[in-house]
Parts: C-alpha cells; structure tokens; sequence
C-alpha cells in the first residue's frame, strides 16, 4: 500500500415530527355495471355513482421519529474502511373520533453499517476498485390505512428491517472519460409492508418476509466535451419467502409488479448554454399481484423522454416530452379491480429552476 493514513470521524442527529387527519366516510348500496355499457348501472341505479353516503370517521395520527448516528472512517494507503452505526426511537400512535379504535407503540433500534474499498489498480490513464458493503437498516411504517367492507381502519404495523449486503468493483479508463460499475447484492427484509384486495371494496395491509437477489452494472462514456452516452443494466430476483394474509399462504410468490430485467440508455448533447437528453427506459415483464396464485403477467415495454434545456444567468429553463412514443403500459395494481393503473400517456411539460 501506498499513500497517507488518514482518520476521520463523523456524527449528527435528526428528529421528525409527523401528523396526519384521515377523514373517512362509509358507503353503501354501490352500483354495480355490466358490459357492454358500463356507463348505466344495473343494481342501486339511484346512487349512482358512488352509492349512499354514510358516516365519517375522523383518524388523527401522530409519529415523532428521533435519531443520532456516528461513522469512523479510516484510510491506509489503498484501503479504506467505514465504520457507523445509526439508533432510532419512534412514537406511533392513532386515535379516531368514533372513538373504536386506538393504537400507541414506541419502537427503537441501533443499525449497524460497515463497507471496505480497495483500489487495487492505478495507472497512467485508467483506475479500478473493489468495494463491500453491509449495513442493517430499520424504518418505522406509519399506521396502516386499510379498507374492509368500504370502511377504514387503521392498525400499527411493526418497523421494516433489513440486512443489505453488497459486492462490486468500479473504475475509470481512458483519462475518466469512460466510467463502468458492476456489483451483486442481496436484501433479506423482514415486516416488509404489503398491500392485497379481497375484493373492491376490502383492501388491507399485511407485512411479510421478503428477500431481493440481483446484479446491476452501468458505463457512461463521455466522447468529447459537448456529448456524454450511458447504458445501465439490472437483473433482479424478488420474492417474497413468508407472506401470509388472513385468506391465503402466499409464500415465494415473486413481489407483484417488479421486472426481473430493466435497462436504460441515454445521450446528452451539450453546447454553450444549451443541452439535450435524450433517454429510454426498458421495463421486463412482471406480475400484476403477488397476492393470488398465478397472476397475470404484464408485458414489458420502453419508454423515451426527450428534454431541452437552455441555462441563462441563475435560471434553467427546460421543455420536453415524457413518453414521447406515448406507449402504454400498466405502472401499478393499486385499483379495486385487480387490471392494474395504466401508466402515464405522452406528457409535454415546461419548467423553469431557479438558483439563488
């Protein structure tokens, strides 16, 4: 090893304060619709369109979340190493006007975090390292808002935990203009929160095992000083190894609506004061739930935006297209009808930051 030894130490703390009103009224006698005209209801056709208004019930939340963390890193030569560990204590508690439900917990937590990079070549133009990480991370979930029978309750949840491992190597090439990562990792996460529907109007929250398997690697490459390319790559293995509801075992489903493969590309043309961005995500396929047995499978797609930019004194002014191609695809499977939310549509948007 070569180099200076260098020490350093760091530490600080947060605190949060969190409040929220749910203002929920119950309905009843729904319509219901057949095809082909959806738009004229067939039962209940005097409530229409949401039914019969009911009571309300007000649920007030509050959660103050404090921490305080400290990290020690340290350097020899070529090898650098960090140390830390962060503690959290959270209040949750929730009380509703009908005066039916009531809900207090204080949960705590000391997350521990180590990561090693090590490079282990420099030469004249190019550079490489290795790096390993672990880290344990704790996040408390605020009070579930479920729906039974078209009423909402709410319940406590237990903190997410999860363990994170991480294994790469990174580096530069060719006087940095070429910039390349590739790393493995893994997430075992336990009281992940989950989201399934009974029906349309049942919509409750459970919390599982779940563990995250994957590899990602990405390379930009900058060609001259006015266009700058990337491309960027990732496998992943979602599962969920223990998710129970109160209706079925739904253990080693694959969690609902994650790709196993996504992929990226992109190209920035700059000069002067102008730039353009031009980029394409790709989505693979994936399950629309993870809360039934073989669930429907969503077709993969791609999605290109376009932006332009124009930077003038502390201001930068942009314009461009969202989906250019106006493809459509389904995003998500929060609905009460199990066919998923269909993603956004060709989108043209205008904005201006400003930097003070």
């Amino acid at each position: 090893m070569t180099g200076k030894n260098n020490l350093g130490a760091e530490f600080g703390g947060t605190i949060e304060d969190g409040h929220y009103t749910d203002s929920a009224p119950a309905f009843s006698s729904l319509p219901t619709f057949t095809p082909p005209n959806y738009g004229v209801p067939v039962t209940n056709a005097a409530f229409f369109p949401y039914g019969v208004k009911g009571a309300t019930v007000d649920t007030w939340v509050y959660q103050p979340i404090n921490s305080g963390y400290v990290e020690e890193r340290a350097e020899w030569g070529d090898l650098s190493i960090l140390l830390g560990g962060r503690y959290d204590s959270a209040l949750q508690q929730y009380t509703q006007s009908a005066l039916t439900s009531f809900g207090k917990q204080t949960v705590t937590a000391f997350s521990p975090r180590a990561s090693a990079t090590y490079d282990f070549f420099k030469g004249a133009t190019d550079e490489a390292s290795a790096y390993a990480s672990f880290s344990k991370s704790f996040k408390p979930l605020a009070p579930a808002s479920s729906t039974s029978g078209g009423v909402v309750f709410f319940s406590l949840l237990q903190p997410e935990v999860a363990d994170s491992y991480e294994l790469g190597f990174k580096g530069y090439d060719d006087n940095r203009r070429i910039f390349w990562t590739v790393d493995v990792y893994q997430v075992e996460k336990v009281n992940a929160e989950r989201f399934y529907r009974v029906n349309a109007l049942t919509y409750l929250i459970a919390q599982d095992q779940q563990t995250v398997r994957g590899f990602e690697g990405e390379i930009e490459f900058r060609t001259t000083s006015w266009l700058d390319l990337y491309l960027d790559y990732a496998y992943t293995n979602a599962i969920n190894t223990n998710y129970v509801t109160s209706t079925a075992n739904l253990s080693d489903n694959q969690i609902a609506m994650n790709p196993r493969n996504t992929a990226g590309g992109g190209v920035n043309f700059s000069h002067g004061n102008w730039s353009l961005d031009v980029t394409s995500n790709f989505t693979g396929t994936r399950p629309l739930r993870d809360d039934i047995r073989g669930a429907m499978i969503m077709p993969s797609y791609l999605v290109t935006n376009v932006v332009v930019s124009y930077e003038y004194r502390h201001a930068t002014y942009q314009a461009g297209v969202q989906n250019i191609g106006d493809i459509y695809y389904i995003s998500d499977n929060l609905n009460g009808f199990n066919d998923g939310q269909p993603g956004a549509p060709r989108t043209f948007f205008g904005k201006v930051i400003y930097r003070f």
